[in-house]
């Protein structure tokens, strides 16, 4: 069973302020490694725990494509949420380091407050 592939504007922004050779590269791993079974965790493929961004991670080289599944019985959707690449811990996103358009996410500021948890709950 075939997915299909969904991109959030914020992800068509992050991937156009990239390279055309860096385009490339994630639009064809995107196209590769998530049409079929991207639930299934690989060495470059895997389930996170919960963060404010995604629920999967796909790993292309130093790039990292952020996506949620949505399955139901009529749909099969892989939605792409951030691209970016990253360095140590940390998530660049919208361009390389110095572009007014980048985004630096902390890796361990994903974790949800209290609050956020319990507005969950509700």
């Amino acid at each position: 069973m075939s997915f299909k592939i969904k991109f959030t504007q914020t992800a068509t922004n992050h991937i156009r302020a990239l390279r055309k050779f860096e385009q490339q590269l994630i639009l064809d791993a995107i196209e590769e490694q998530l049409v079929y079974e991207p639930h299934q965790e690989t060495r470059n493929r895997k389930r996170l725990r919960y963060n404010n961004i995604s629920d999967w991670e796909l790993r292309v080289d130093k790039y990292r494509i952020f996506y949620d599944l949505v399955i139901t019985e009529e749909k099969h959707i892989v939605k792409i949420k951030p691209v970016g690449h990253k360095a140590h811990n940390t998530l660049h996103t919208g361009g390389r380091p110095g572009d007014k358009i980048m985004k630096v996410i902390e890796m361990e500021s994903w974790y949800p407050t209290l609050a956020e948890v319990i507005s969950l709950a509700v």
